[in-house]
């Protein structure tokens, strides 16, 4: 998906996640992701509300190959 985003030139990808998931925190942080701040309330949960952590990831431009795509991983 990063790739994808690449190539259309986009120059930040962000995302929330939930505080209590703590697997895609770190998934999202050994991907390059960043916490930049928190939406209070965010998500309906069990007991009212829960926040969202804010994250972003700034974008490389992409490498091509011959035709104009990234290659492939």
């Amino acid at each position: 998906m990063l790739d994808l985003a690449r190539w259309h030139q986009a120059l930040q990808v962000f995302l929330e996640v939930r505080p209590s998931n703590p697997r895609a925190i770190q998934l999202y942080r050994e991907e390059g992701f960043n916490e930049i701040g928190h939406r209070p309330n965010y998500y309906p949960a069990e007991k009212g509300r829960e926040d969202a952590i804010v994250m972003a990831i700034e974008l490389l431009p992409p490498e091509r190959d011959g035709n104009g795509w990234p290659p492939p991983r």
